[in-house]
């Protein structure tokens, strides 16, 4: 599975969310910028368990953290993670 966490008003963002709807890849998202607090407080645990900094988009495929727009990097990860 494919996560993604993001804001609802980052083009970065909303660019990813499209490469991933493009390609058919299954993810789930949580935009944190209207996320609950629950939400924010998992998804900041998780990025600082990864060693990530609070810059989006952050998209995790099989536990490995892509930070930023970087579509050839996110279709590599999922392609391993298939095979």
């Amino acid at each position: 599975m494919v996560r993604m966490y993001s804001l609802s008003t980052c083009p970065w963002c909303k660019k990813m969310k499209r490469f991933l709807k493009d390609e058919g890849i299954d993810f789930e998202f949580v935009d944190l910028d209207v996320a609950d607090e629950e939400e924010k407080a998992e998804a900041f645990r998780e990025m600082a368990d990864l060693g990530l900094s609070p810059a989006f988009p952050i998209t995790i495929v099989a536990g490995e953290a892509v930070q930023g727009y970087h579509p050839d990097r996110v279709r590599e990860l999922v392609g391993d993670a298939v095979e």
